[in-house]
């Protein structure tokens, strides 16, 4: 069963701060059709600028896979966006 959108953003916001980024989750939206996508759009502090930036997941892989997943379009959003 796929994950709720609102645990979505909760897991999402929890492995920011596990990897010590400053982020504020804005909103969770399911894609289109009936699929299992979502979008998971972030503000997140980059120096004294806020940069919003989404991070999408299928929400019906494992839940392994799942963090898997936020954890390195977290971390390539960070290296992007510092570079």
């Amino acid at each position: 069963m796929p994950i709720k959108l609102e645990e979505l953003g909760s897991l999402v916001a929890t492995i920011a701060n596990e990897r010590d980024i400053t982020a504020t989750v804005v909103a969770v939206l399911p894609g289109k059709g009936e699929g299992c996508y979502a979008e998971v759009i972030l503000d997140v502090l980059d120096g004294a600028a806020v940069r919003r930036v989404s991070v999408g997941v299928q929400r019906d892989a494992g839940a392994g896979e799942l963090r898997t997943r936020i954890a390195a379009e977290l971390d390539e959003l960070v290296v992007r966006g510092s570079a």
